[in-house]
């Protein structure tokens, strides 16, 4: 492989190595089985797919909207930025100090 040319280290920017490696196993992922034991596991207490999916169904409309303010917020706080011109004065903490 060559390291990218902006690497981390200088001296190994831009340059190539070799790696050797041994496969000691492979894995595949399994989806778990979606049963009464699993769904208690999920912090459903009576175990049913119904309650389930409700409540996967409670957490997802949760996020999409959380998603669909946080949306809305930064595009009003974009135009807001485009729009209006604000002076941000400088801080003491920003100065270089006089030694």
């Amino acid at each position: 492989m060559t390291f990218p040319e902006q690497y981390g280290s200088e001296k190994l920017a831009g340059k190539t190595a070799s790696f050797e490696v041994e496969v000691s196993q492979v894995e595949a992922p399994v989806l778990p089985e979606i049963d009464e034991e699993f769904i208690k596991a999920y912090g459903i207490e009576d175990g049913a797919v119904a309650s389930f999916r409700e409540d996967v169904r409670n957490n997802m409309s949760r996020e999409l909207e959380r998603a669909l303010r946080e949306k809305l917020k930064n595009a009003v706080m974009d135009e807001l930025y485009a729009k209006i011109q604000i002076s941000i004065p400088t801080c003491w903490s920003t100065r270089k100090s006089k030694t």
